[in-house]
């Protein structure tokens, strides 16, 4: 078995790790449940919006309390790896990608993503 990583925060789309956060803050399982759907709503906009960070400003997002804007960030990432190397086959087949993990481990190619073609 691998060894445990230290990691330094969670990522946003891990919905049981954010709402249990919330709840042992609120105390109320459907107020923590509403601010997960809007923290979790923003995380999505900002990462289609191809943003490293989700803003959780309260102008973006007024139903979350001041707390929360302070913390999460503090505790969890929009990203939490990135693509550090990707190679396309000399006929532009396959692309086989190398993906660094937060705290720089990198998994091995993964992920082999044929070109799209609309038919």
């Amino acid at each position: 078995m691998a060894p445990a990583r230290n990691l330094k925060s969670q990522s946003l789309f891990d919905k049981d790790v954010l709402l249990r956060f919330l709840e042992e803050r609120v105390g109320n399982p459907g107020t923590a449940a509403k601010h997960c759907r809007a923290i979790l709503n923003a995380a999505i906009r900002d990462a289609e919006r191809g943003l490293d960070a989700v803003d959780l400003s309260e102008m973006r997002v007024p139903s979350i309390p001041q707390w929360a804007r302070d913390e999460v960030p503090k505790r969890f990432s929009l990203l939490t790896t990135k693509i550090s190397t990707c190679a396309t086959s000399s006929d532009g087949s396959t692309t086989k990608m190398v993906v660094e993990l937060q705290d720089g481990t990198e998994a091995p190619p993964s992920l082999v993503v044929p070109p799209f073609s609309a038919a």
